[in-house]
């Protein structure tokens, strides 16, 4: 990962295909990890998998995803890493959908 400046942001891009099972208290431990880290962004969350992106200082971010990592759940989550100097989100949302990724075939399961 790059050396980013205290004053920088960090984004990290995520998504796994996984079967996630009970939803609500996954939305629920994914907004207190993010917010009590005052991590910003928007995560989608399935029955297939997770799909996000998050900002905020380095030493957040990497607390965040390395958590993450660290649930079985979450393990080998790809998560792509970006810069930049100001917070690109105003909030932290976590949002149950039907779908991470819009296919539009029924009964198609990615992360099988």
């Amino acid at each position: 990962m790059d050396n980013t400046r205290n004053t920088g942001i960090l984004v990290a891009s995520l998504y796994k295909f996984l079967e996630l099972h009970d939803l609500v208290s996954t939305k629920e431990f994914l907004g207190t990890i993010c917010e009590k880290n005052n991590v910003m962004g928007t995560i989608l969350i399935a029955n297939e998998g997770i799909n996000g992106t998050i900002a905020g200082n380095k030493r957040d971010v990497e607390f965040v995803t390395e958590s993450l990592n660290k649930d079985n759940r979450f393990k080998g989550l790809e998560i792509k890493f970006s810069k930049t100097h100001k917070q690109p989100f105003h909030r932290m949302k976590v949002r149950i959908k039907d779908e991470i990724v819009t296919i539009g075939i029924p009964g198609v399961n990615p992360s099988k």
